[in-house]
């Protein structure tokens, strides 16, 4: 479970991202194309990935105790699953939000667990003083990724000498903030090997809070100063943190992968590779996550299965989304998924290539202070992404956007009052109107 990483890998097109790993991963599974978050945040997108449930508006307005509120884990969380099925379980770096939050599903959990402590550490001295004066964070030291990494390794060599099944639950906290990396992440980059913003000077036609407010990084010290008006050179050196985060946190994925293989257990062990939400910089104006342009709530999906060995290198355009995940990891060990689940295997997909599956997948997210004023619930449909923006209170109907991606990748001009559109609109309303169960019950009913 990788934090914050977009689609800017090599395997899904980026021409900038030196991910050979993950690369390699792609080549040997499935890659999904269209795979999607239901809010594009940290907690909710990882609560939902490990209940199999769609978080809700309600759960979004309790902020911080949304991360230990015990009745969102009611029913059998995935983990609890595989232990209640005689899994070996564990876990190791940011799986949960913070790993209190489903403590007894674990046999094993690392021992670098506390992520908001120890990612302080990487920036604060104990006085709470900045230790960087500069925006290129590099450490020298190691990061906790790489000592989570280093126990999940560790821990496959004892597994390796049991007959016990397992399930491993691995957190690589890059390409999360703070974007400190070694050295030699760093160097794979150059102010010309960095992605380009995307329409930084806003979208045409999009309601004026399709956005949020302000990037998440605004009270940093050394970013503060700048508010949302960042110079160049100052929006380039962030680029670079964050691309060198990305090949940081490939390198991890390769270190459990060469694990697995000297361990003896790559021949016969499922890899899922995802990621939590995606991330804007300077990509419409933003920084950062929390709308529902597809640059936030699109994210990589790649699965690596025995039973799956002729399928490498295949690339998979089914809509499918973060609940999915869940019922499908389930139905490959022959494990049942509980009923709490609302998400829909994919395992047919898997199974047969271009399978007739989901026409949407469905997220949302909110503006306005708590108790949220308006809510914005989106559909990706493949070429199209369609919004409505709610008002909460009265129902009312604020706002409506319409992208398509086939002349507009980069979802730059809202076309939903266009005239030529129209059909289009009302068709995506059906859908919306239909809701996730009704489109999870078109898919049954087609295959």
């Amino acid at each position: 479970m990788i934090d914050d990483l977009r689609t800017e890998v090599g395997a899904y097109g980026s021409p900038w991202a030196v991910t050979p790993n993950i690369d390699s991963l792609a080549s040997e599974g499935v890659l999904f194309e269209n795979a999607y978050v239901h809010f594009a945040a940290c907690t909710p997108s990882r609560m939902s990935f490990l209940t199999g449930k769609r978080p809700t508006v309600e759960q979004i307005e309790m902020g911080a105790a949304f991360q230990v509120h015990t009745t969102f884990l009611n029913g059998v969380t995935l983990p609890d699953l595989f232990k209640a099925n005689e899994f070996t379980t564990s876990s190791f770096g940011k799986v949960y939000h913070i790993w209190q939050d489903d403590a007894d599903a674990w046999d094993r959990v690392g021992e670098n667990e506390d992520y908001n402590f120890l990612v302080a550490n990487e920036l604060l001295t104990s006085d709470g003083q900045h230790k960087h004066t500069t925006l290129r964070w590099t450490s020298d030291t190691p990061l906790p990724d790489e000592a989570n990494v280093a126990a999940a390794v560790e821990h496959m060599g004892s597994l390796a000498e049991k007959p016990d099944r397992f399930f491993m639950a691995v957190g690589i906290h890059r390409p999360h903030l703070n974007w400190i990396v070694p050295e030699q992440d760093w160097n794979l980059y150059s102010a010309d090997r960095l992605p380009k913003p995307i329409n930084p000077a806003g979208q045409t036609g999009a309601p004026r809070f399709a956005m949020p407010a302000q990037n998440e990084f605004i009270n940093h010290s050394e970013i503060k100063q700048y508010g949302n008006n960042l110079p160049e050179s100052v929006a380039t050196t962030l680029r670079w943190g964050y691309m060198a985060s990305v090949s940081f946190a490939d390198r991890q994925v390769g270190e459990l992968l060469k694990g697995l293989e000297e361990a003896g257990l790559a021949h016969n062990t499922m890899v899922v590779l995802w990621s939590d939400h995606g991330y804007r910089l300077g990509d419409n104006g933003v920084w950062g996550k929390w709308s529902n342009h597809t640059l936030d709530t699109r994210v990589p999906l790649i699965i690596r299965s025995p039973s799956l060995a002729e399928a490498g290198g295949r690339r998979e355009r089914a809509i499918v989304e973060t609940v999915d995940i869940f019922p499908t990891i389930a139905e490959m060990m022959g494990l049942s998924a509980p009923d709490t689940v609302e998400g829909l295997s994919f395992l047919p997909v898997l199974d047969t290539p271009g399978t007739d599956w989901k026409r949407a997948s469905f997220s949302f997210t909110v503006r306005g202070a708590k108790p949220f004023t308006t809510v914005g619930e989106s559909l990706n449909m493949g070429r199209y992404r369609y919004t409505v923006w709610t008002d909460r209170r009265t129902g009312a109907v604020k706002a409506r956007e319409l992208y398509d991606k086939t002349i507009d990748p980069d979802e730059s001009v809202n076309r939903a009052a266009s005239p030529e559109y129209a059909e289009v609109v009302g068709w995506a309303e059906s859908l919306r109107a239909r809701g996730w169960r009704g489109i999870q019950n078109d898919v049954k009913a087609r295959n």
